[in-house]
């Protein structure tokens, strides 16, 4: 199932990026293998196995690949792993389903440690559900994980990085939306902001620069995609102002 999974994430994805490159790549530009890698960001052995075997003359990695060749190539590959990523797909199903009743399962679990005040065992928990079952969650379900492990974290009092780690996790799954970015970055701000002062009063220093380090994350993704304003500080902490973004409307 492992090799499944990786396999098939590594073949969308490429197929996914290679697509994207073809519609901005000019009909009478060329590029290198070691080019189209570096453009889908994808290891150079799967392109040179991937490109050189659809195509009919020998190559290398300096070898230059015309759009003809490149659009003839990806329309090869796309045949060919169709059924990989179909099994991938149907297989992926098979699993969210599963992890889906067992998430049922565990916050039933959960919800009768917290009865019981033990924070610490409904921490661990929910923290070995999501260790085995993430790639396999959807986006709102891991959000929402990452909310309870905080919340549940904090009850526990567990340490300043196994806080981080959650709000990672969190700002990670509201950032996988390209198609509605703006609300996604809003989420992600006011999940940050949800959060910031039990990492402050867990361990100041570190709290505060974690927080501006996830923030300066969001807004390098912001200002790529054009949705910020000029800069005001609107969100401030009681020591300083820590969140500079203005999301455009």
């Amino acid at each position: 199932m492992k090799e499944l999974f990786v396999k098939g994430q590594i073949l969308i994805k490429f197929i996914t990026n290679f697509e994207n490159l073809l519609a901005k790549w000019h009909t009478d530009q060329k590029m290198s293998y070691k080019d189209i890698a570096k453009e889908t960001d994808t290891d150079l052995r799967i392109i040179m196995e991937y490109l050189s075997d659809s195509l009919t003359n020998t190559s290398d990695i300096h070898e230059l690949l015309s759009f003809k060749e490149a659009r003839k190539s990806f329309n090869t590959i796309k045949q060919r792993i169709n059924c990989v990523i179909d099994e991938y797909n149907k297989t992926m199903d098979k699993y969210r389903l599963i992890s889906k009743d067992c998430y049922k399962n565990t916050l039933e679990k959960i919800q009768k440690l917290e009865s019981e005040q033990k924070w610490y065992h409904a921490y661990k928990s929910l923290g070995y559900f999501f260790g085995i079952n993430e790639q396999y969650l959807d986006r709102s379900t891991v959000i929402d994980i990452c909310n309870k492990a905080l919340t549940l974290g904090n009850l526990a009092k567990v340490n300043f990085q196994e806080l981080t780690k959650w709000i990672n996790k969190g700002i990670e799954a509201y950032l996988m939306e390209e198609k509605d970015l703006a609300p996604s970055l809003e989420g992600a701000i006011y999940f940050v902001d949800a959060y910031k002062q039990n990492l402050i009063l867990s361990n100041k220093e570190k709290g505060e620069h974690f927080i501006n380090s996830m923030l300066d994350k969001i807004q390098t993704l912001a200002s790529r995609k054009g949705l910020i304003r000029p800069l005001q500080e609107e969100y401030q902490n009681t020591d300083q102002d820590l969140y500079p973004l203005d999301l455009a409307s």
